[in-house]
């Protein structure tokens, strides 16, 4: 370190890779997760008018199967061909108002609620390359049980973290600071519930 860099915002900075190490997992076991569910819960097709009676119909069996309201997720991208099949016309004022303030994302389609997933390049995704590397899928929706009780990710630390850290210029030849923060954890998906999955095509 040249001592440009503040001491305290480099360990925030190890803090914020750690997070982002495992939001990342998580996400890659729930987008794995589809493979060891049913045809029943795991459906493709356009967000248009011919389907969205097997979308409605998704939404139901997983709240009949988990006894759950859910809650449809999905990036901006994929959430804006769901709202593109709502018709606004008949809706109240409110409802359209509440359109527009959220950038054209309904909080409720067909009685569910929606919440956005927010999007994001991957780590060290080149930025002027010639197709862009998103950290979430912009064509999948996911269906989720809302229970507080059936968390089907779980993620398990084992032992302590570990932390080794030089933070004054003597200990090194060449006057360097070190940080080292070493932990051992697990993520996995639990099928002791469903969930819907929703490719775009």
């Amino acid at each position: 370190m040249t001592g440009a860099e503040d001491w305290a915002s480099f360990i925030l900075k190890i803090v914020d890779a750690v997070n982002r190490y495992i939001y990342d997992a998580v996400y890659a076991a729930l987008k794995g997760a589809s493979a060891n569910l049913g045809a029943n819960w795991v459906k493709t097709g356009a967000l248009d008018a011919a389907n969205k009676a097997s979308l409605v119909k998704l939404c139901q069996d997983v709240e009949m199967a988990t006894g759950s309201a859910v809650v449809i997720f999905g990036t901006r991208s994929a959430l804006s061909s769901l709202s593109a099949m709502a018709n606004v016309d008949w809706m109240p004022n409110s409802a359209k108002e509440e359109y527009y303030q959220n950038g054209g994302l309904l909080g409720l389609w067909e009685g569910f609620r929606v919440a956005e997933i927010g999007q994001g390049l991957k780590r060290g995704a080149a930025i002027n390359s010639a197709t862009v590397d998103y950290l979430v899928d912009n064509n999948q929706l996911y269906i989720v049980p809302v229970n507080a009780v059936n968390k089907f990710i779980k993620i398990v630390n084992e032992g302590d973290a570990q932390i080794s850290q030089v933070s004054d210029k003597d200990t090194n030849r060449d006057m360097s600071y070190e940080y080292e923060y070493m932990f051992k954890m697990g993520i996995s998906v639990v099928f002791n519930t469903v969930f819907g999955y929703w490719n775009v095509a």
